[in-house]
């Protein structure tokens, strides 16, 4: 059996996914390792550019396009490794990256998942760990921007970590680099498949700590995220993704009145897609490119909220799509 396995999920992401491997292989474990990669059905050449440039690697090719948990679970079924590296192909490794991070969770087998120090492309911290779980006050919070008007709402949440130097116990990680021991994941599953993209490390943090291991946040272990480049790159995909995803985790783990809870958090993400698409017009005023590909994605995606809104509730789904297409359509002359 192998110590670590590295595991990359790509999707049109060639660039990112070789600049990866190659801060793997330029800072790797001592320890015994394997590095896979699945390639989801990419068209920009990245499955044989892995062939020619790492010919190491263990490649997966997928001929359609899967989850991203399905993809990460057909590595975690394939690979060998006492400890698994869910590891995003937008992160740059730092020196000493894997060594210390194999050392921590060798040290403290009651640790259940890790978490490294995570910084920007311009060096700068980034946020990768917090308290408590997204439910209706976060997705309240975040999307009327109230964490600006009312910092102390995020208090309980936000970790400040300039001032932790030391690994911190943790509720859920950002997961650009997660390891967890296959022990771990033999007793509390593997990644639940049900949600295609984001929010899936949170779901398995959460069963982490319900199985009776820390989850921590390591700050003597560093690595570069660049972040959100799928997302950027295609808005109106990934954006229905991340709502679908958020009201699966508060549906599925919510204690009572669940499916209250659920409309509630359609109505508040309904209500912050239009916030956001008026402030994306605003921008375009000023960066036109970028904001067009967003004001097109969130678009797109208030056509498909109405039917999962609390609206839908009082409203013939027929009226309340005229209306999201209206306010779609206006928004589109904007920057037109």
């Amino acid at each position: 059996m192998t110590d670590l396995s590295i595991m990359l999920v790509n999707w049109n992401t060639r660039d990112l996914l070789l600049a990866c491997l190659q801060s793997i292989f330029d800072y790797p474990p001592s320890c015994s390792y394997e590095v896979w990669v699945v390639d989801n059905a990419s068209e920009d050449g990245s499955a044989a550019a892995v062939r020619t440039h790492f010919p190491q690697v263990h490649l997966i090719e997928n001929p359609q396009k899967v989850g991203f948990a399905v993809a990460n679970n057909q590595i975690i079924r394939a690979s060998s490794g006492r400890y698994l590296i869910y590891q995003n192909v937008d992160t740059i490794v730092h020196p000493g990256l894997y060594d210390r991070v194999y050392a921590y969770m060798e040290a403290h087998p009651e640790v259940g998942a890790v978490g490294p120090r995570t910084l920007n492309a311009d060096g700068t911290l980034q946020r990768s760990c917090w308290r408590g779980f997204p439910g209706l006050r976060s997705a309240l919070t975040e999307s009327l921007y109230l964490w600006r008007l009312f910092p102390s709402l995020v208090a309980k949440t936000e970790i400040s970590l300039v001032s932790h130097n030391e690994p911190l116990p943790v509720d859920h990680l950002l997961g650009s680099f997660i390891a967890v021991p296959r022990r771990v994941i033999e007793q509390v599953g593997m990644l639940d498949e049900g949600y295609p993209l984001f929010f899936e490390e949170t779901d398995w943090c959460m069963r982490i700590q319900r199985g009776g291991y820390q989850v921590m946040y390591f700050p003597h272990a560093e690595i570069t995220h660049l972040g959100q480049q799928t997302q950027r790159k295609y808005p109106a995909a990934t954006l229905l993704l991340l709502y679908r995803s958020y009201c699966r985790f508060v549906r599925i783990n919510s204690p009572h009145w669940s499916e209250v809870r659920v409309i509630l958090l359609k109505l508040i993400l309904m209500v912050g897609v239009i916030l956001r698409l008026a402030l994306w017009s605003l921008r375009s005023l000023r960066r036109r490119e970028s904001a067009v590909s967003m004001l097109n994605g969130y678009g797109q995606l208030l056509r498909q909220l109405p039917a999962m809104a609390l609206l839908g509730c009082f409203l013939q789904p027929a009226i309340v799509q005229r209306l999201a297409e209206t306010a779609a359509g206006y928004l589109a002359v904007v920057v037109t």
